[in-house]
């Protein structure tokens, strides 16, 4: 094509250029036509260039390739980079009649369109360094078997809503989803509202083989993470967050609904606080259509929560499915309670297993178990150490020992079903501020049931502290 090109271009050239001597072509050629000649060069010239990509004429599209609206080149295969960092600086933020919602001009659209343009097949959508402003009330919603990868210091930020209900990432229905790095800001400090506790960073609803990993999720409305039920009660599954991180967040840094095949590597969940429960993890079911099945938690560090770990299952009262939990290496520091279980006197079939934790500085109990009746789940506690429990100082065993166990509010029923092996505690301050080691109740006199703690060491000032008679039928010493 070149070579049939060039013979025709020189003939062109020569039928223009008589007088250069290079062509002999009779003289009776009049200026028009050598016109002719030079329009027809300028337009197989012009068509060379489409061709081979120097030239793009406005609007054209081809198959692969087309601009995005915000200074970069999609490719269909490739993934998208280059988005230019919206410039946040005062004298440049619109006014909120600009965006009507708040101070601050949205990204929400471009970014989604990125996703939009990914094939079924898949891709990656790439966000670099900078600061975006996210229209959280509209979301930017994933799509099935997409990445995407945000830059250590890519921030999405919430802009102010009045809603009670958000989410800056909606992960809804889909499968196949991965997501890494960067930090979603929300906007607690800045909420127009007062109503609701549900604005979220990332919320996971009936969504399947879902990875969210290195992502920081701070000052939302209402959870840092939320993980529950999809349309038609379509259950979660194959969900990891690893090492991913929660702080400043109103309700919970993670909240966990319902779901399969559920691990939390590594979560580091902190200073959750302004409306209940203010927990670091919150596993709590909203109906006895859902499931917990094969949830492990491992390595979680919690600090400064109303209640560290948090786990309420009342709402599965009569659920066919059995439970399956197992939280390891879990350390807490300076909560109200390292670990709370509250199970409303459910009858719930299966095994919470918590081993190896470390509660320190609790506010109140390290670990309490409330209302848990002896038929429901068995309850098995592995090796926890309790440091330095009750820091607030309570006069009450209720709130005021390292472990709880008990029934409250009038309630009639056994409570029991509970194991701990191996407790390790011990106050390492000037006196220990525990008022006792263990609290075992149940109220009106009603029994206790299958409820053993065997090999208990008191350390520290807690050496101190000899366990009640009346505790010592649940004691139990092997060595």
């Amino acid at each position: 094509m070149y070579r049939s090109f060039k013979g025709f271009a020189r003939s062109m050239i020569g039928l223009y250029c008589l007088d250069k001597g290079e062509e002999t072509y009779p003289s009776s050629y009049s200026m028009k036509w050598k016109l002719l000649a030079f329009c027809v060069l300028l337009v197989m010239i012009t068509a060379l260039m489409l061709s081979s990509g120097y030239l793009r004429l406005p609007g054209f599209i081809n198959q692969t390739t087309f601009e995005t609206g915000i200074g970069q080149t999609f490719d269909s295969d490739k993934r998208i980079e280059n988005i230019a960092p919206l410039d946040v600086s005062a004298d440049k933020t619109p006014k909120s009649s600009d965006t009507g919602l708040g101070k601050g001009k949205s990204d929400t659209a471009e970014i989604q369109a990125m996703i939009n343009s990914l094939p079924d097949s898949g891709g990656e959508v790439v966000i670099p360094s900078g600061t975006y402003l996210i229209d959280a009330v509209k979301s930017i919603w994933l799509k099935s078997n997409m990445t995407l990868t945000m830059a250590p210091d890519a921030i999405l930020k919430a802009i102010p809503n009045n809603a009670a209900t958000y989410a800056v990432l909606q992960i809804a229905d889909v499968e196949n989803v991965r997501i890494s790095g960067g930090t979603i800001l929300g906007e607690r400090k800045e909420h127009l509202g007062t109503s609701g506790e549900w604005g979220m960073g990332v919320r996971i609803t009936g969504s399947k083989d879902i990875s969210i990993q290195n992502t920081v999720v701070n000052d939302c409305w209402g959870d840092g993470f939320y993980i529950g039920t999809g349309t038609a009660g379509r259950h979660s599954e194959r969900i990891s967050l690893i090492d991913v991180q929660a702080d400043n967040n109103r309700r919970q840094g993670i909240s966990l609904i319902s779901g399969k095949d559920i691990k939390i590597v590594r979560p580091r969940l902190t200073n959750t606080y302004g409306t209940p429960p203010a927990a670091g993890l919150d596993i709590e079911p909203n109906r006895v259509t859902e499931t917990l099945e094969n949830i492990e938690v491992l390595d979680a560090y919690t600090a400064g929560n109303a209640e560290g770990i948090l786990i309420v299952l009342n709402k599965l009262n009569g659920v066919g499915t059995p439970i399956s939990i197992h939280i390891r290496n879990h350390q807490d520091d300076g909560s109200g309670r390292g670990l709370l279980v509250s199970s409303g006197d459910a009858i719930v079939p299966g095994l919470l297993t918590i081993e190896d934790s470390v509660w320190s500085n609790a506010k109140k109990n390290g670990l309490s178990i409330q209302n848990h009746d002896h038929r429901s789940f068995a309850i098995e506690v592995i090796r926890p150490r309790i440091i330095n429990a009750n820091q607030s100082g309570a006069l009450s065993a209720v709130t005021g020992s390292a472990i709880a166990i008990y029934h409250f509010n009038g309630r009639n029923g056994i409570i029991g079903n509970v194991s701990i092996f191996n407790p390790l505690i011990t106050d390492t301050g000037d006196g220990p501020k525990a008022v006792t080691a263990f609290y075992i109740s149940n109220s009106q006199g009603q029994e206790i049931a299958n409820l053993s703690i065997i090999d208990p060491v008191l350390g520290g000032n807690m050496a101190n502290h000899p366990i009640p008679e009346k505790l010592r039928q649940y004691i139990k010493y092997t060595r």
